[in-house]
């Protein structure tokens, strides 16, 4: 699947930005995910979606997804 091309994805994607306006942990973590998107040069869709398909062959991803795991929510 190419998800900048997939309107379905693009959808679930823009759902989780609205969704974030509420809690400001998601808000931060996407603002995270965009600002590593640029830096790599691609979509923060693509950048996304390599996250949720735990792309652990990106260093960064590893370490987003071990500083995710010891956060609590309050």
């Amino acid at each position: 699947m190419n998800p900048t091309k997939s309107d379905h994805w693009r959808k679930f994607c823009d759902e989780l930005i609205i969704a974030s306006e509420n809690d400001p942990e998601l808000a931060d973590g996407l603002k995270w995910l965009d600002g590593l998107a640029q830096k790599k040069g691609i979509s923060f869709y693509e950048m996304l979606w390599r996250l949720v398909m735990m792309d652990r062959t990106d260093e960064d991803m590893g370490d987003f997804m071990q500083s995710i795991t010891r956060r609590y929510k309050k």
